[in-house]
């Protein structure tokens, strides 16, 4: 049950934001986590880590420059659109417009402050690269 509570399968989703990890459980009801409690499990390489968009995975998802509810989604290979594509086919995903893009871009120049490893790396280049945006809700129901 941990810090929260509750057993890890009634959780419906997490978010970060403003110093706080939201959990929000399947009931709907939602707890805060002051993020400053969290950070002795943050993992060693994460606090070196310059890479905030996975930029050599396929697909990354994440809830920077996304609507409430929604998730962004960064899709850089075939591969990965066609993943992505087959998901919408079948249903699990809703697909819309409007990923605040430069809030990606301000969280990634963000991870790069923090962890004293900003160097030569444009974030409109090495880091987000050619990319394709979306956003998307995830139907765990299915």
């Amino acid at each position: 049950t941990g810090r929260i509570g509750v057993p890890p399968w009634r959780i419906d989703k997490m978010s970060a934001g403003e110093g706080q990890m939201t959990v929000t459980l399947r009931d709907r009801s939602m707890k805060s986590i002051p993020l400053a409690e969290l950070e002795k499990y943050v993992k060693p390489g994460c606090r070196f880590c310059t890479d905030f968009t996975a930029k050599l995975s396929d697909i990354s998802v994440g809830g920077i420059g996304s609507a409430p509810g929604m998730s962004s989604v960064v899709i850089r290979t075939p591969e990965g659109m066609g993943l992505f594509n087959i998901a919408e086919e079948m249903g699990f995903l809703r697909v819309s417009d409007g990923v605040n893009v430069e809030a990606i871009k301000k969280a990634g120049g963000q991870k790069i402050r923090k962890n004293r490893m900003a160097n030569e790396l444009a974030i409109s280049g090495a880091i987000m690269g050619d990319v394709g945006f979306g956003v998307f809700f995830w139907n765990g129901d299915q």
